[in-house]
């Protein structure tokens, strides 16, 4: 839309100024008198009284006007990000003049929010150095990123997800250099920064950093940026610059695609004047790039007055709604973004509108789609006691109505989210189908107990299950009655399980990784229960063996480790098939031999007709064994068993493995939680909508 298009509209909306046509020209006037306190006075005059409608009288002095009136336009409007939309007029226009006019007062408008913005990007040593002090004191999660995934999508996982003290920014017209296929076949692994710098260099691009200067000292931290472009367009441009590319990029009418970029590149960068900037193009214009952009930075946190209000709620609703409507091909991640905005909008407006009334606004018209949605907003909402009456009658409805599973999942995780609301008819089978890793099982676990929900009394009994449910499936029952303090029924649950079809490795294991999931929990002695009551229930050899060995790889039972060890193979390779086993004992301060196997192992792998890359199952026990001895405050013997390690590696083999061993960034570093992005942002189970 062109300038004058704009300004009417605008106009239309705000009205008009309540100073008089004649005082604003005397004023304007005064821009070039021969006194200078004259000349600033009438510029401190005008910055407090602009407004859109005296565009065209501005515009006019300007072209009219020496360069003295000029410039002092350009700073009155300059003076308040409130002025923005005003600045964009100015620098929309095609006449160099009033170009100039609206460059320098958006220039001056950025100023006021950082400074540092108008130089040079930061690279190299200067900005490791930097990059290493703003995340000195991040939380050091270990996150797993998909390399499948759009660079794109990516970095709007990790804007959402890892909590950045500064914005990352793709530029809108960096592209990957590199093929999906070409990148990696296996997750980007490490800290949020280490994941950062990783997806960056596979995916061709470089780094630079706006903003991000050392403040003074007693000065507040500026708030930049991180602009992820290509190699040779670095050190091109100012920070300055870049954003009053992207700002006329976003003005401009034509390719929505690029228009689009440019806003959530704007939205990214943290700027707020440009976030308001893009509120008022979305409420008066209906601009739908500007929406997209503001919808990227409420996903973050950083959520306008138009979205926080019910209005601006109902088309966030509807966004996610005509997605749906494209069928198979929905966009997740454009559902992910939106639920984000949602939840950080909250419960109440800014005027204290109720905005959970907003968000189940259509939801007697809406399908079963349309309602999983409004639940999966309101589970990421914060409401009080009397917001969430409204949500629970209505779960209460359908749940009893007996709805597709993963709408009856969804209708449990809001109501586990809204608080205890006292008893519900439902069917308990729509948590235990459809599990399909041990994450899920502790997900779907924690709902449950969150919402003070317990099994059936049908299912106390193994053998009254449904006989075609597997691991999962009745490892799932087992947490739950032990979550529920049902230590008898949960330890029955476990005999029946190991005698059913705990004997292969692969079961026990999944049987170790669910028991250590209550170590993790802080309540270790909820599994030792349930063991010590399994041991009086089990009969044979076989079978005790089998809840010992599950018993090690959950790491709840130190007092077995010497045992088990004694019984594990001790051939060079004829361990192989226990190697997990071995990590788990090797983590116990009486697992040295265990450790020596483990290195006698990757030796002998190292050596074989291989390639010299050793196997993943074998990677992972010596982690975990390293990670065990960390946990356990056994920092000599981990330095041990680490110099046993690197002095094998050092002899031979290849692979990213074993350079990092050999480059010292092998284990990573201990006690960190392993999660990937899609669980920090919660699961969007969507089969059967």
């Amino acid at each position: 839309m062109n300038a004058i298009l704009r300004l009417l509209g605008l106009f239309l909306l705000l009205g008009s100024s309540s100073v008089s046509d004649v005082e604003f020209s005397r004023r304007l006037q005064d821009l070039a008198a021969a006194d200078g306190a004259q000349r600033a006075q009438a510029e401190r005059w005008l910055a407090a009284n602009l407004d859109l409608a005296r565009y065209p009288v501005l515009a006019e002095a300007v072209l009219g006007g020496e360069a003295e009136t000029a410039r002092r336009v350009a700073n009155a409007i300059g003076s308040d990000g409130a002025h923005f939309s005003l600045a964009m007029l100015f620098l929309d226009e095609r006449e160099p003049r009033l170009q100039e006019v609206g460059r320098g007062a958006v220039r001056r408008i950025l100023m006021r929010w950082n400074r540092d913005v108008d130089k040079k990007g930061l690279q190299g040593p200067r900005l490791e150095e930097r990059y290493d002090q703003m995340t000195r004191l991040q939380a050091s999660d270990v996150v797993l990123c998909d390399p499948a995934a759009p660079l794109e999508v990516t970095l709007a996982r990790m804007g959402r997800s890892a909590a950045f003290p500064f914005g990352i920014v793709l530029d809108p017209f960096a592209r990957s250099r590199r093929a999906p296929s070409t990148i990696r076949a296996e997750p980007w692994r490490g800290t949020w920064r280490e994941v950062l710098d990783e997806v960056v260099n596979d995916h061709g691009l470089a780094l630079e950093a706006f903003g991000l200067d050392e403040p003074s000292p007693g000065q507040p931290v500026p708030q930049g940026f991180l602009r992820i472009t290509s190699a040779r367009e670095l050190d091109k441009s100012r920070g300055s610059d870049l954003l009053l590319r992207w700002c006329s990029l976003l003005s401009e009418p034509g390719d929505l695609e690029r228009r689009v970029a440019a806003a959530r590149a704007l939205a990214a960068s943290g700027w707020p004047d440009a976030l308001a900037w893009m509120e008022e193009r979305w409420s008066t214009d209906g601009d739908a790039a500007s929406f997209e952009g503001l919808m990227l930075a409420a996903a973050e946190g950083r959520v306008v007055h138009g979205l926080a209000r019910p209005a601006g709620i109902g088309q966030l609703v509807a966004r996610a709604e005509r997605e749906f409507g494209r069928g198979p091909s929905v966009d997740r991640e454009i559902l992910a973004e939106v639920l984000a905005a949602l939840g950080k909008a909250g419960g109440r407006g800014p005027g204290g509108e109720d905005l959970a009334a907003a968000v189940l606004a259509g939801w007697e018209q809406a399908g079963t789609q349309g309602r999983w949605l409004r639940l999966a907003a309101l589970e990421r909402q914060s409401l009080g006691a009397a917001q969430a009456e409204g949500p629970r009658r209505r779960i209460r409805e359908l749940l009893a109505s007996g709805p597709p599973r993963a709408l009856a999942l969804q209708a449990l995780r809001t109501w586990s989210a809204l608080g205890a609301g006292g008893a519900i008819e439902w069917d308990p089978r729509v948590v235990v189908l459809g599990l399909d890793s041990v994450a899920d099982v502790r997900d779907r676990l924690d709902m449950l107990l969150r919402a003070g929900l317990r099994p059936p009394d049908a299912w106390r009994l193994a053998q009254d299950l449904d006989p075609r449910w597997g691991t999962l499936e009745r490892l799932f029952v087992l947490s739950w009655w032990l979550g529920c303090g049902e230590e008898p029924a949960a330890a029955r649950q476990l005999v029946e399980f190991l005698r059913r079809q705990g004997h292969g490795q692969r079961e026990q294991e999944t049987l170790g990784q669910v028991l250590a999931g209550w170590r993790a929990a802080g309540r270790p002695q909820d599994a030792e229960a349930v063991l010590r009551l399994a041991r009086s229930y089990v009969n044979g050899e076989s079978e005790l063996l089998a809840l010992e060995r599950s018993a090690v790889l959950a790491g709840v039972e130190p007092g077995v480790l010497e045992e088990i060890l004694g019984r594990a193979p001790r051939g060079p390779l004829a361990w192989a098939g226990d190697v997990p086993l071995l990590g788990a004992v090797g983590g116990r301060g009486g697992g040295q031999g265990a450790r020596l196997l483990l290195v006698a192992g990757l030796d002998e792998f190292l050596g074989a007709e291989n390639g010299g890359r050793p196997p993943q199952e074998l990677v992972e026990a010596l982690r975990a064994a390293m990670e065990g001895l960390y946990a356990l405050g056994l920092d000599p013997e981990a330095r041990a068993f680490y110099s046993q390690v690197r002095e094998v590696v050092g002899r031979r083999g290849s692979g990213p493995w074993v350079e990092a061993v050999r480059g010292r960034s092998w284990p990573d570093p201990p006690r960190l939680d392993r999660r990937t992005l899609g669980e920090l942002e919660g699961l969007l189970d969507l089969e059967g909508l």
